[in-house]
């Protein structure tokens, strides 16, 4: 995979080493120290950079960026040519990713589900299927989960997957993504909920750095939103001087942390919607185009489907509704390694949380625990 596709999404630096793996930025410092404001209910970070280890730092999405495409995040300058032009341009760049990046040597696992950004991608897959030939392809396989699976089952069948190609995750009722498995290390300062996993039946743990993750991450976020009026999770001012595509990338949680994770934890991930292409599109977009047709979809994704295959309306969008209960089990292991862990020994005073609430205040300190395991040693 040519390496200069995506900006620079939580790579971290200790100021002599950079790496999008946090623990291995973090072993490589001389000293750590903690930032004890992440032990406080509510504190959100003020700047992109900050971590909660003081010595280390998030690079800037801009600051490994490639001559060519560093525009994209200095220049402030919108496109004139009206709405069509635009749509032809997020399509071309969308699928110009996917064509690029794609090795028929390897194994892709594409994580689907019914929404409107899955079957854009898998849509534009199908297109360069039918273009370049099912050998271009190599192995593929398409994974989504309950309740999502009719739609998603409805939209590989109109768009020409074999049957092998695609299968939808049933699972247990009780840790249904199997989070709070203590073997699935997160990457930063993120929710354990990032570590949500829903092939495990097709792809053992120890077996995902031979497959190449395809994600839909961050598709939604720049043309439904703002007419949705949803307000960003993140309020930051210092991710680059475009103000379009910063609050495009304000929208991404935990600053695409998530991003980076996968990228651990795969041989490698293609995620189209983080393709420098596809985000100087979104920030020369002006923001008053964006209207909603038909709530949650946009007029842009609209067009974008309409383009691939119009059929794919005929496709309900199905709510994500994420089973996050957890087992009886799985709750004692959560609470027994959180209450042993090296960070509440360190740090009593958050000892008794319970790891199991997900707030984005407990969940991050339980994932938080499985790293400083690792890295405090």
């Amino acid at each position: 995979m040519n390496k200069d596709i995506y900006p620079s999404w939580a790579v971290y630096t200790d100021g002599k080493i950079e790496d999008v793996n946090f623990i291995d930025v973090c072993k490589s410092s001389e000293t750590l120290t903690f930032d004890r404001r992440y032990l406080k209910k509510g504190y959100v970070n003020r700047t992109y950079s900050e971590t909660p280890f003081k010595e280390i730092k998030l690079l800037l999405p801009s600051e490994k960026t490639p001559n060519e495409w560093k525009h994209v995040f200095h220049e402030d300058k919108v496109y004139d040519e009206g709405f069509d032009f635009i749509v032809k341009k997020l399509r071309q760049s969308l699928k110009d990713c996917l064509e690029r990046n794609w090795d028929s040597n390897k194994k892709h696992l594409f994580t689907h589900s019914s929404g409107y950004d899955s079957r854009i991608l898998s849509g534009l897959l199908a297109e360069l299927r039918d273009e370049n030939g099912r050998d271009w392809l190599g192995h593929i396989h398409f994974r989504c989960h309950q309740p999502e699976g009719p739609g998603f089952e409805q939209i590989m069948k109109i768009e020409g997957w074999k049957p092998d190609e695609y299968s939808n995750y049933a699972g247990p009722n009780l840790d249904h993504y199997d989070l709070g498995n203590t073997k699935y290390i997160p990457n930063g300062w993120m929710s354990y909920v990032g570590t949500l996993n829903f092939w495990r039946d097709i792809i053992p743990y120890n077996e995902e750095k031979n497959w190449v993750i395809v994600t839909g991450l961050g598709g939604g976020e720049m043309f439904s939103y703002p007419p949705l009026d949803l307000k960003p999770p993140n309020r930051l001012t210092d991710i680059c001087q475009n103000p379009r595509l910063q609050r495009y990338l304000n929208y991404f949680p935990d600053r695409g942390i998530n991003f980076s994770y996968l990228k651990t934890r795969f041989k490698d991930i293609i995620a189209p919607y983080y393709d420098y292409g596809y985000l100087e599109t979104c920030g020369r977009t002006p923001i008053t185009l964006a209207k909603i047709v038909k709530k949650p979809l946009d007029n842009f994704r609209h067009a974008l489907i309409k383009s691939i295959n119009p059929k794919l309306f005929n496709v309900k969008w199905f709510k994500h509704n994420y089973n996050f209960e957890f087992s009886p089990n799985r709750v004692k292991l959560m609470k027994e390694h959180y209450r042993t862990s090296k960070l509440c020994r360190h740090f009593p005073e958050i000892k008794n949380l319970d790891p199991t609430v997900r707030n984005k205040f407990n969940d991050k300190l339980y994932a938080f625990s499985l790293m400083y395991e690792k890295i405090m040693r």
